[in-house]
């Protein structure tokens, strides 16, 4: 993108006065003085009472060595987008907790604009400035420039005041400006959302996925470290990067999985929803009832596993699950051979339906609903695995799935790490 200043028309127009590292926005008429400012990365301030802007020269973002995810093909798509619509501004909105990578992906952005694309960057941090510091660079500063703030939804907090950060945005000017936004909240104003002729990328951010935990997991632990840790952590799906690679310098420092120190280390693990799915076999009754409650009449009391009047209400609202298997077992044979098993799901988004025991085994406990209202079965059902009903367990692209030792499996997916896959 060609850096080379606009016609503006004005006889007096910005000037960049140099002083060190420090950079002072000016109207001058001076022609010694430059009318660009030098690529690079600079924090911005102001000074006096009529807050002139000052920009501070500073170190490019340090940028981890390993990049976990896909954040440059979306810095690309960002600054190639913004080198294309050449006189049109573009802004980019980056939201999601803390840690998740949506910091990393606005310095990458920010770093690559200045090594790759010639363009100096404007880096607004912490408390901000005010947005007539900002309307002074954009009304004035005619080259294409980015600028980046961090947290926007702290440095503006009043809606007046992003109002007119908006009026900044759609300025005459505007179109020298990549404005990239990162935010912990997206609901920053109504204006902001799907607006894509102001926000034209809005990345959201999430926990991180199962399958980058596992990567960045093999990356930093070996052997019973890696695969204990993996193990433990399968039941937490609020990790954030920060969180992991801290619990990762806790198991290299002490030799020890999670599991061992995870209750009083100082990270927030369950704030997140588990999809769950519950497939189980239903024995349905397909027969004449009336046939058969007359002919389960003339049984032998020691032929009955129940009255008659249980029996009747069983077959009626296929209650068999509420049987144990002695009385199953005991059910003449001319029911019997009226009753088949259908396959019935029952689902749910909880909590936490995975619990440890004080021996460290897991089991399952949750309250789920029928899928399908319409089909057999209870309309729920109250999940209770202990280990010992727990044959086997699995994880496959994220859920974990359990088999009981009766065939029944449950899957159990963390909502919450449906997310961009632009993770570090």
């Amino acid at each position: 993108m060609s850096s080379k200043p606009q016609d503006t028309g004005r006889v007096t127009s910005l000037k960049v006065v140099r002083s060190g590292d420090i950079h002072r926005l000016r109207d001058i008429e001076e022609s010694t003085i430059t009318d660009e400012l030098p690529v690079g990365l600079y924090d911005v301030g102001c000074e006096g009472m009529e807050l002139t802007p000052i920009l501070t020269k500073q170190d490019l973002f340090e940028i981890p060595e390993k990049i976990y995810g896909e954040p440059r093909p979306h810095c690309e798509r960002i600054l190639k987008s913004f080198e294309m619509q050449k006189s049109k501004g573009l802004g980019v909105l980056l939201s999601g907790t803390k840690g998740t990578g949506k910091s990393l992906t606005a310095k990458l952005t920010a770093n690559e604009a200045v090594n790759v694309y010639n363009l100096p960057v404007l880096f607004v941090g912490g408390a901000g400035i005010p947005v007539s510091v900002l309307t002074q660079i954009t009304e004035k500063l005619t080259q294409p420039v980015v600028i980046f703030i961090d947290e926007f939804e702290k440095a503006y907090r009043d809606a007046d005041t992003r109002n007119g950060f908006l009026t900044l945005m759609d300025g005459v000017n505007s179109g020298n400006i990549l404005w990239v936004l990162t935010v912990n909240d997206e609901n920053i104003g109504e204006y902001f959302i799907s607006r894509p002729s102001r926000i034209r990328y809005h990345f959201r951010y999430s926990y991180l996925t199962r399958d980058v935990i596992d990567q960045i997991i093999d990356d930093n632990l070996k052997g019973k470290l890696a695969s204990g840790t993996k193990e433990n952590l399968m039941m937490f799906p609020s990790l954030s990067f920060d969180s992991l690679i801290e619990i990762i310098r806790e198991v290299k420092l002490f030799k020890e999985v999670p599991d061992k120190f995870i209750d009083f280390f100082n990270v927030k693990l369950e704030d997140a929803y588990y999809a769950v799915t519950y497939d189980r076999k239903v024995m349905v009754y397909d027969g004449e009832i009336a046939k058969d409650i007359e002919a389960y009449d003339k049984l032998e009391p020691s032929e009955k596993p129940f009255g008659t009047g249980t029996m009747k209400r069983v077959l009626t609202e296929n209650l068999f699950d509420t049987l144990n298997s002695e009385q199953v077992e005991a059910l003449p044979k001319q029911i019997a051979d009226s009753i088949k098993e259908v396959d019935i799901t029952y689902v749910s988004s909880y909590a936490k339906p995975i619990h440890r025991s004080e021996d460290n085994s897991v089991y399952l406990n949750c309250y789920l609903r029928k899928e399908n209202f319409e089909a057999v079965g209870k309309s729920s059902y109250d999940l209770n695995w202990g280990s010992e009903d727990i044959a086997s367990t699995e994880r496959v692209n994220g859920t974990l799935i359990f088999t009981h030792t009766n065939g029944d499996i449950v899957r159990i997916t963390p909502t919450i790490s449906n997310s961009t896959n632009m993770m570090y």
